[in-house]
C-alpha cells in the first residue's frame, strides 16, 4: 500500500516538472533552441508509463552543438552542450578540452549550457563531456558525448609565385604557378596585377595550387603581383604579404652583321671577318657559316656579342661569307635571322720571299736564297737568337766600301714592283745604318762592272737621324727624301730616348706608276706598337733625274749594314721578312 502511494507521488511530481516550458538560447551564436510542453526529448524514446504519464528510463545523452564551421580563426568558439533534460552537478571543469580552455560557462536551464572555448594554439581543438558528470532527476548519470573537433587557424596563408619557364624566355604563353601553404578560397583573375602582360587564364588545380597563364606584350620584364587581402584560407585568414614574380621576355631573334677592315679588293690571304650580333649568343661554330670561294678557320670569341674568323680565298675573284638563319640562339632560345652576305674581291699577289729564322740553330749561316756579296767586307753572317745577323767593320777612313757589308738574295728572287716588310734590331743604333736595296743589278757600289744601280732605303740613328729614300746609279748613292726619325717615331733619337739595341718594323714599297716614273713609300715604327695608317716618307716621281735603267726593270734585293766611326764592329739582325707584289689599294 505504501509503495503504491509513493509511486503515485512520483508520477504527479514528474507531471508538474514536464508541464513548464523549456527555453534555451545561444546569445553569441544566434542559435536558439526551445522546448515546450509535449515536446519529445532525446531521452524519452522508451518511457515508463504510470497512470498515462511517460517517465524517462534512459540516462542523459549529451550533444555538443555549434554554428561555427571548422577550420576557424575565431578566438572563442561558442558551443551549446545539451543533455536533453534537466541535470544537476555539471560544471565547467567537467568538460574535457585539448588545445583550449573554458573562456565562459552559462547554465541556460533545462539541461542546456552555453560554453565559450578559447583555443590556446593552432591545430585541432577537441571538446567532449565524459560520462558520469551530470545526473537527471532520478539520479541517472549522463552518457559520454561524441567528441567535437574544431581546427583552429589564425595564421595567414603563405603564397609562392614561380614558373618552370627560365628567364629570359621566348615563350609567348608563360605559365606562372601559385602555391599556397594551405587550402585557399576567393582568388580570381581580377585580383592579379600584371605589368607588360595580359592574363589569359586562371585555373585551380586543387585547393592549394593555381596556374596563371600570361601573354607578354613586348620584350622586357614581365611582372606578376598578388596584392594582400585578395584571398583567404578556409579559416578566413586573409593573405597579408604582397607576392611578386618577374621574368624577362625576349621574343626577338638575334641579328648579325658580317664586316671586315680589309680593303676591297684585297690580296691578303687569309684576312679577318668580324661577326657582330645584336645580343649575346651561343652555338656558333665554323660549321654554322657558309663560304663561297674560301675556306674558314680560326674562329675567335671576342665576347658573347662579337666573333672573328679567318677567311682564306681559294682563287682570285669574288669571296662570300654569310651566316644562314637558325644557326645560333640567344639565351631565350630565339634562333638567329640570316646575316648579310659579306663579299670581297680577292686579287692574288705574288710572294717573292716569306722567311723567318726562329727554327735555325745559333751560329748557323744564313739560309738560301741568301748569299754574301763577295766584294763587301762581311765580318760575320749567322743566325743568333732566331734572327739573321750581319756585322760589318767600323768605318775608319777611305771609301764607303771598306765598311759596308752586304747580303743579297740570289737571282731566283727578283721583282719590279713590290712591298717588303721586316723587323730589325740594332746592336748600336746611335752608330749604325741599315739599308734595304731593290731593283738591284749585280753591281756593288762602283767596285764592279757594271757598277751598282738600285733603289734603296737607309735607316740611320745617331747624328744622321734619318729614314731615307735613295737611288744608286753608276755606283754612286743619292738620297732624295729623308724623314726625320724623331718626328716619325715621336721620340727624339738620342741615347736617352733609345737603348742601343732598339727593334723597328719596316714596310717599304717600290711602284712603277708610269713608263718613266717610280714611287717609293716607307713606314717605320717600333716593334710592339701599332703600324701607322699612312706612309711616312714618300718620293715624288723623278722622271727628269733618274736614268731609264731604273725604270720598268726587274732587279734583285740586298741588305746593307754600315758602322760609323766612333762605334765598333757591330751587327744588325733581321727577322720576319716578307716580299710580295703590291697589294691592291
Amino acid at each position: 500500500m505504501m509503495k503504491k502511494k509513493l509511486k503515485k507521488f512520483y508520477v504527479l511530481f514528474m507531471l508538474l516538472f514536464l508541464g513548464f516550458v523549456l527555453n534555451a538560447c545561444h546569445s553569441e551564436s544566434g542559435l536558439v533552441l526551445e522546448s515546450h510542453e509535449g515536446d519529445s526529448l532525446p531521452n524519452s524514446e522508451s518511457p515508463e508509463t504510470s497512470g498515462g504519464v511517460s517517465l524517462p528510463d534512459e540516462p542523459p545523452q549529451v550533444y555538443l552543438i555549434t554554428s561555427i564551421s571548422s577550420p576557424t580563426n575565431v578566438s572563442v568558439i561558442q558551443i551549446l552542450i545539451d543533455f536533453g533534460e534537466e541535470v544537476s552537478g555539471f560544471e565547467a571543469s567537467d568538460i574535457m578540452i585539448n588545445r583550449g580552455e573554458v573562456f565562459s560557462f552559462a547554465d541556460l536551464g533545462r539541461g542546456r549550457f552555453q560554453v565559450g572555448i578559447a583555443p590556446v594554439s593552432e591545430g585541432e581543438v577537441t571538446i567532449s563531456v565524459p560520462e558520469g558528470v551530470a545526473f537527471d532527476a532520478i539520479g541517472q548519470a549522463n552518457q559520454a558525448s561524441a567528441e567535437l573537433v574544431m581546427v583552429y587557424d589564425f595564421s595567414p596563408p603563405d603564397l609562392v609565385l614561380s614558373s618552370a619557364e627560365t628567364s629570359p624566355s621566348a615563350s609567348s604563353s608563360i605559365v606562372v604557378e601559385l602555391s599556397a601553404s594551405e587550402a585557399i578560397q576567393g582568388l580570381s583573375l581580377s585580383d592579379v596585377v600584371l605589368e607588360n602582360a595580359l592574363a589569359t587564364q586562371l585555373e585551380a588545380l586543387d585547393s592549394q595550387h593555381y596556374q596563371l597563364t600570361l601573354s607578354p606584350l613586348s620584350d622586357g620584364e614581365v611582372e606578376v603581383t598578388l596584392p594582400p587581402l585578395v584571398l583567404q584560407d578556409l579559416a578566413g585568414n586573409d593573405n597579408r604579404v604582397s607576392q611578386h614574380f618577374s621574368i624577362v621576355y625576349d621574343g626577338t631573334a638575334p641579328t648579325v652583321l658580317l664586316s671586315s677592315l680589309e680593303a676591297n679588293p684585297s690580296s691578303n690571304n687569309p684576312f679577318v671577318v668580324y661577326l657582330n650580333f645584336s645580343e649575346a649568343i651561343t652555338g656558333l661554330s665554323l660549321d654554322s657559316l657558309s663560304a663561297n670561294n674560301a675556306s674558314l678557320g680560326n674562329l675567335v670569341t671576342i665576347d658573347s656579342f662579337n666573333y672573328s674568323l679567318e677567311v682564306s680565298p681559294l682563287e682570285e675573284g669574288s669571296v662570300e661569307v654569310s651566316l644562314p638563319s637558325g644557326q645560333v640562339s640567344d639565351s631565350a632560345g630565339n634562333l638567329n635571322t640570316a646575316s648579310n652576305i659579306f663579299s670581297i674581291t680577292f686579287v692574288a699577289v705574288p710572294v717573292y720571299l716569306d722567311q723567318d729564322f726562329e727554327d735555325l740553330a745559333d751560329g748557323s749561316p744564313w739560309p738560301s736564297p741568301w748569299m754574301e756579296e763577295t766584294e763587301s767586307p762581311v765580318l760575320e753572317a749567322s743566325i743568333q737568337n732566331g734572327q739573321a745577323c750581319l756585322s760589318a767593320p767600323v768605318y775608319v777612313a777611305g771609301p764607303l766600301s771598306t765598311a759596308l757589308a752586304r747580303m743579297r738574295l740570289d737571282d731566283t728572287v727578283q721583282a719590279q714592283d713590290f712591298e717588303a716588310s721586316f723587323e730589325m734590331t740594332y746592336e748600336d743604333f746611335h752608330h749604325q745604318g741599315f739599308g734595304f736595296l731593290s731593283r738591284l743589278n749585280e753591281g756593288y757600289l762602283n767596285l764592279t762592272t757594271p757598277p751598282q744601280e738600285s733603289y734603296s732605303i737607309f735607316i740611320e740613328g745617331g747624328y744622321q737621324d734619318c729614314a731615307g729614300l735613295w737611288y744608286n746609279t753608276g755606283g754612286s748613292n743619292t738620297r732624295y727624301e729623308c724623314g726625320n726619325l724623331g718626328t716619325i717615331l715621336g721620340v727624339p733619337v738620342t741615347p736617352a730616348s733609345f737603348t742601343p739595341t732598339p727593334s723597328f718594323a719596316v714596310r717599304y714599297q717600290v711602284e712603277q706608276v708610269s713608263v718613266t716614273e717610280t714611287i717609293q713609300r716607307l713606314k717605320v715604327w717600333q716593334v710592339g706598337e701599332l703600324e701607322p695608317n699612312d706612309w711616312q716618307v714618300v718620293t715624288s716621281p723623278l722622271n727628269d733625274t733618274l736614268p731609264a735603267s731604273l725604270q720598268n726593270t726587274t732587279g734583285g734585293f740586298a741588305l746593307d749594314v754600315y758602322n760609323y766611326s766612333g762605334g765598333g764592329d757591330y751587327s744588325v739582325c733581321i727577322d720576319n721578312i716578307l716580299i710580295t707584289g703590291i697589294p691592291p689599294i
